[in-house]
């Protein structure tokens, strides 16, 4: 609270011409952040915090035992004064960028009146003065306090005609007043006044500003923190409110388990009487090579199918009421079972032991109840079994693994009915991966492979040499040159699977050309000579020598000439390819294993075909090898290596 207010020692603050004003010094700047107050200087004042703690518990600095009677009015013209106050405190800040007062009027938020610039507080009496305050707003952030005291009227009130003395100000909550007087003498100007604290406002905004972004990032942060505090709050009523269910239901659990507990006992009897019948059946098993898969009595030539209990124990509600089992077994006996012996299934798959019936059970009753069938199910062992029963056609078999697959194990593959029984007894292919995962196909591949590897195929005889004959023949094809529509037609040149016989008989009748094999005799010596020959045009004979060259080496080497624009039969397949047959052509795998790879890893075709177009782009060996390695594991489709090759460039136009 205000203490020690002697009005012997108040100096008069008047506003009249000052030339040397003097600014403040950098020590009596830094004074201000030295003692327990520093923090005074970057933290704003409003009239609630002068009004509640500086009047009752700030302790004010010894200076401010002197009262310096400052800015002098009455409460009626208050409005002009502090008007004039503000004005004389923006002349000071000019240049700095901040501007003082606001431009309100009436009630202002915090319970105050708005005049003159300033937010005036309401009055309230200190050590037997009333006292009110006037804080004036910075546009920085920053405020600026004046109180006043009225000495010529009543010590608790203020009258609209009692005179007002500014005796101390404040810059945000730090007092200032000692800096702002003078060292000696009473009598200060309004322009000293102003100046000074104008100076101060200038020198503390920077520190101002960090120190209330700083707090903001506080506010910010603590904001967070309790946000994440009610969040836990609302989880932690959630899990209370679970385990309040969970307790509430441990009587019916209770009661289940006493249930089951009778039904196991009730099972146990069950089971002891079907292994004494057991026991029976296997003594009467034909040898020396008994089936150790235990078997009704009266019943050794029937067909049994076999399901493993991996969920619950056999009895009352965890099977099928119809039909009825043939047989029971405990886990140990089920292990002697010969399908289980022959698939090699883990104990986990009859843990309560296994069930037989005559007939097989439909497969919602196996998912209803949990149980294993034996019969569909595949294991490492089953699916090694019956790869291996392909070995005879894989050693046979002259294509790769692609085809093999398209011909013997894709869906309306068509060779399909050769594959061994043991396969087909297994519901085929498509039915054993869709058992087994894709890792089936992946172990065929390895499998097919290494039988290749260890039987490879004897080479082909190079077939004899036939004199006489060509490969190719050259085939005129009519097109229409730059004369426009109805002009005269040149021979382009174009190969065809016929014989030279063909081409010279063709050459004769429609060339008027006698010409001999190309192949044997005659072969012209330079493209000109050929051009000649056929009567090309002088404007297409570039293009013309461009494709005899081509021409010769593929009529050497028995390839196919590309054919150019417009030679697509009418009859050709016009269906569009498919993502899976565009990546599996650059990387040598059939479409069927592709679209395999790409349900596995959620990839739609236009994804394969986006994975073929960039391959085709950035298509080197290397890249393809890691695109054809991520199809056979089952990995995603990795990253290409772009520096190692160059996008191909456009083919020139014709």
């Amino acid at each position: 609270m205000l203490r020690d207010i002697r009005m012997s020692n108040a100096l008069v603050l008047q506003n009249r011409q000052d030339v040397a004003l003097r600014p403040v010094s950098d020590a009596v700047y830094a004074a201000l952040y030295e003692g327990e107050g520093a923090h005074f200087m970057v933290e704003s004042v409003s009239l609630a915090d002068i009004e509640s703690t500086y009047f009752y518990d700030t302790p004010i600095l010894e200076e401010a035992s002197a009262m310096f009677e400052a800015v002098t009015s009455t409460r009626a013209r208050l409005s002009g004064t502090m008007r004039a106050f503000v004005k004389a405190l923006n002349q000071g800040l000019s240049g700095t960028g901040i501007t003082a007062g606001n431009d309100t009027a009436g009630d202002s938020d915090d319970g105050g009146q708005a005049i003159g610039g300033a937010n005036i507080g309401r009055v309230r009496k200190v050590q037997g003065l009333a006292v009110m305050p006037a804080v004036i707003p910075l546009s920085d952030g920053q405020t600026v306090t004046l109180v006043f005291h009225s000495p010529s009227g009543n010590a608790s009130t203020i009258a609209a005609t009692d005179s007002l003395v500014a005796f101390q100000f404040l810059l945000n909550k730090k007092d200032v007043t000692h800096t702002v007087s003078p060292s000696n003498g009473r009598d200060i100007s309004l322009k000293q006044v102003t100046t000074a604290l104008s100076n101060l406002i200038e020198r503390n905004t920077a520190k101002f500003q960090h120190a209330q972004a700083k707090q903001k990032a506080l506010k910010a942060e603590l904001s967070n923190i309790q946000e994440e505090g009610d969040k836990l709050e609302g989880q932690q009523a959630s899990l209370v409110e679970q385990g309040d269910q969970l307790k509430a239901g441990t009587t019916d659990l209770a009661q289940q388990l006493q249930q089951l507990t009778y039904q196991a006992d009730q099972q146990e009897e069950l089971n002891e009487e079907l292994q004494a019948e057991l026991a029976a059946a296997q003594e009467k098993a034909a040898k020396p090579q008994p089936d150790p898969a235990p078997a009704p009595a009266g019943q050794d030539n029937s067909k049994l199918y076999w399901y493993g209990l991996r969920a619950r124990a056999a009895g009352p509600g965890s099977l099928p009421a119809e039909p009825k089992p043939e047989a029971i077994v405990t886990p140990d006996e089920a292990a002697d079972i010969r399908i289980v012996l022959d698939k090699g299934f883990d104990p986990s798959d009859y843990r309560h032991g296994a069930v037989a019936y005559t007939t097989l059970l439909s497969a919602d009753d196996v998912a209803q109840y949990e149980l294993v069938d034996f019969q569909v199910r595949q294991t490492a062992t089953s699916i090694t079994a019956l790869l291996n029963d392909l070995i005879p056609l894989m050693k046979s078999y002259p294509g790769n693994e692609n085809e093999f697959y398209l011909d013997y194990l894709a869906n309306d593959a068509p060779h399909a009915d050769d594959l061994p029984q043991s396969m087909k007894d297994a519901g085929g292919y498509a039915k054993v991966r869709t058992n087994y995962g894709y890792k089936t196909t992946l172990q065929m591949i390895d499998l097919f492979k290494k039988v290749k590897a260890e039987n490879p195929p004897e080479p082909a005889p190079a077939p004899a040499p036939q004199p006489g004959t060509g490969k190719r023949k050259l085939v005129a094809r009519a097109v229409e040159d730059s004369k426009g529509e109805g002009g005269d037609r040149d021979g382009r040149i174009m190969m065809s699977i016929e014989g030279p016989e063909d081409f010279i008989e063709w050459a004769t009748k429609d060339l008027e050309k006698e010409y001999d094999n190309l192949q044997t005799a005659g072969e012209p010596k330079n493209e000109g000579e050929v051009s000649a020959i056929f009567g090309v045009d002088r404007a297409d004979k570039a293009l013309f020598m461009a494709r005899w060259k081509q021409l010769k080496t593929a009529w050497v080497n028995g390839e196919d000439y590309p054919p150019m624009p417009g030679d697509t039969p009418a009859d050709k397949d016009t269906t569009p390819v498919s993502g899976a047959q565009k990546l599996g052509v650059l990387i040598g795998i059939a479409a069927d294993l592709v679209n395999a790879w790409a349900d596995h890893q959620n990839y739609s075709d236009d994804d394969l075909a986006a994975m073929a177009s960039h391959l085709s782009t950035y298509k080197t060996p290397a890249n393809v090898d890691r695109v054809h390695n991520a199809l056979m594991f089952g990995d995603a489709f990795l990253k290409l290596d772009e520096s190692g090759s160059t996008p191909p460039e456009p083919a020139p136009a014709l």
